[in-house]
């Protein structure tokens, strides 16, 4: 994202329109409004849930569901897909609207999501085992996901699955870490300084307040959350997986947690079994969820 498109109305660059439905048009979303959770674009639950497919591909393409989700007919449900405050004014983290950031970069890219990230991350970065499908990994090295009580779980994919179907190993994740650190220090060629200095730019400061921000996660680059304790870095999970990816600036480690399990304060414990997760390759989320 260069310093031009963060401050484009995202509709410049969508197939379909996108605008709340409270502020009669008088309200522009930027491509920095959807990477910092400020969008106004909230995940109405009853659609956001058909997201999942209990198969092994999506039913249906990224674009055709945000735009059924974000350009709907239906004033209900499009009243519930947006909060109402501004673009800017009020922190609300949303998986839609982090897939819809994606969808952008598939179309000024000309590249599926999968395509360009391959091109631009995972190649560069040897993250050979890693990839967006079930086809992009050798189905013998998934991981079997289990709910929090120990339920086998039924394979699924995402249609949103940019904001959080990342398949990879620990070795693979731990590469992009590395990178990532790099690049706060100045010292990776993946991206600009620019770049890395855009991503880790926070957004959030007095005379750019929002509203809604979590006290534990007080502030936030671009899709980078900064944590109370200093690390900077990001969670996520959906059904079965589980995923904590972070690095202390000052000490330039970092340290990842990944689980094929929901996380709950009572299985902790036992999610740490190394004979129960010693799968190599796990499904996790990186975004969110």
């Amino acid at each position: 994202m260069d310093n031009k498109r963060e401050h484009k109305d995202i509709n410049t660059y969508l197939d379909f329109s996108v605008s709340s439905p409270y502020f009669n048009g008088d309200n522009v979303i930027t491509l920095r409004h959807l990477a910092t959770h400020t969008s106004g674009i909230i995940d109405n639950e009853k659609i956001y849930e058909e997201s999942y497919c209990f198969d092994t591909v999506p039913n249906t393409s990224l674009g055709n569901f945000l735009k059924t989700h974000l350009n709907s007919s239906d004033k209900k449900q499009l009243n519930k897909s947006f909060y109402k405050s501004k673009a800017g004014e009020r922190y609300s983290y949303s998986n839609i609207g982090s897939a819809l950031a994606a969808y952008i970069v598939e179309l000024v890219s000309g590249q599926s999501y999968s395509d360009f990230t391959k091109e631009n991350i995972l190649t560069p970065l040897n993250m050979s085992k890693s990839g967006w499908s079930y086809s992009d990994i050798d189905g013998s090295n998934h991981a079997q996901l289990y709910d929090e009580k120990d339920n086998v779980l039924d394979s699924y994919t995402l249609i949103t699955y940019p904001d959080g179907g990342f398949r990879t190993t620990i070795i693979d994740l731990s590469k992009h870490l590395i990178e990532i650190i790099k690049g706060y220090n100045g010292n990776s060629s993946l991206m600009t300084k620019e770049s890395w200095n855009m991503l880790f730019k926070k957004n959030f400061t007095s005379d750019a307040k929002v509203d809604n921000i979590d006290e534990r996660e007080p502030n936030s680059g671009l899709f980078m959350v900064y944590f109370k304790s200093g690390k900077i870095g990001h969670t996520g999970s959906d059904p079965g997986v589980s995923c904590v990816m972070m690095f202390a600036p000052q000490l330039n480690n970092g340290k990842i947690f990944m689980a094929n399990e929901d996380i709950t304060k009572e299985n902790l414990r036992d999610c740490l079994n190394l004979e129960k997760h010693k799968h190599k390759t796990l499904t996790i989320s990186l975004m969110g969820r």
